[in-house]
């Protein structure tokens, strides 16, 4: 009976060594696995975000090269200080290369509009439709940005076949360092 006591001792002893060595050992390293493996799957995940991303980058750059070339370089469209003649000697110039007639072009009062200066310019004239669409397609391609807020066309009435046109466009400008808040 002694040896089965003696026995039943070194079992006892045994299990208390297996669960002692579970809960130090085998549990944390268990635990330590699983994170490791739920980091892992993260990675993994984030990996094939990324490689989907990068198939996709060549063809935004390509979307990105076309967008500028149809935007522009908007900074060298916007000067620095008003240049008013300057524009409205192009827009007469613009207006006489498609024979149109009464012209009359007259800067309004400027105002500000965000970090830019406005100036809204009334564009009147008459001509044929073609020559009228014409003529915006050519103020399209002016070095200046210009905006138009309103076109308005009427028959004539003579009936001459020729449309009288009133306009009005935004041109903008930045203020120089010197200028600084005063219009």
């Amino acid at each position: 009976m002694r040896i089965e006591r003696q026995q039943l001792g070194i079992f006892a002893a045994l299990i208390v060594m297996i669960a002692v060595f579970a809960m130090l050992q085998y549990w944390p390293m268990n635990s330590r696995a699983h994170a490791i493996e739920q980091v892992k799957a993260v990675q993994l995940s984030v990996g094939m975000k990324m490689d989907e991303q990068a198939k996709k980058l060549p063809t935004l750059k390509n979307l990105y090269a076309q967008m500028q070339a149809q935007v522009g370089n908007y900074d060298a469209k916007i000067p620095t200080d008003r240049k008013l003649g300057a524009f409205l000697q192009e827009i007469a110039d613009v207006m006489n290369k498609h024979n149109l007639r009464e012209q009359v072009v007259q800067p309004e009062s400027e105002m500000q509009a965000d970090t830019l200066m406005c100036i809204p310019v009334r564009i009147q004239c008459k001509g044929t439709t073609d020559q009228l669409f014409e003529f915006f397609k050519s103020l399209q391609k002016v070095e200046r940005l210009v905006r138009i807020e309103r076109v308005q066309l009427k028959n004539n009435l003579e009936m001459d076949g020729l449309v009288a046109m009133d306009a009005r466009v935004n041109i903008y400008y930045r203020q120089s360092k010197q200028q600084g808040g005063s219009l």
